[in-house]
């Protein structure tokens, strides 16, 4: 920046961008501008913190609507019955907190589930054939 740079204000750099628009041959400008040459104004950083602000809140809405949209696209869930499937053997602690989740779900969702006992190789059985099922939802892992 050479001698001729020099800060202002918010509304006086406003004032003095208006003024370079409306009469773009005019040498003069204000005394406050950020004037380095000819018609070079440079914002202050109040309003460069102005525009970064704006064009992040328009980002966070812009992946807020891009996050709604598909959840208003769906149809009812669940319409058919969904299966809890846990990996650890009948009686046990597993047991008694899979039915209990799966109770308090059927209630909720309206929709039977069926809570589903796979024991062996330390939940891998269970996990294999969770990762074979369809991706839709109706398949629950605990």
């Amino acid at each position: 920046m050479n001698d001729r740079c020099e800060r202002m204000g918010t509304h006086t750099w406003l004032e003095a961008s208006r003024q370079a628009v409306r009469n773009p041959r005019s040498d003069t400008l204000p005394d406050q501008a950020y004037a380095c040459g000819s018609m070079d104004l440079i914002p202050p950083p109040e309003v460069r913190h102005m525009k970064q602000m704006l064009i992040s809140m328009t980002a966070v809405v812009g992946v807020l609507v891009l996050a709604i949209l598909p959840a208003a696209a769906q149809s009812d869930y669940p319409s058919r019955s969904v299966r809890l499937v846990y990996g650890f053997t009948a009686g046990g602690i597993s047991d008694v907190l899979a039915r209990s989740i799966g109770a308090r779900l059927t209630i909720s969702l309206g929709q039977q589930v069926v809570v589903d006992s796979r024991p062996g190789a330390g939940t891998t059985i269970a996990s294999e054939q969770i990762a074979r099922s369809p991706g839709d939802g109706y398949t629950l892992f605990l």
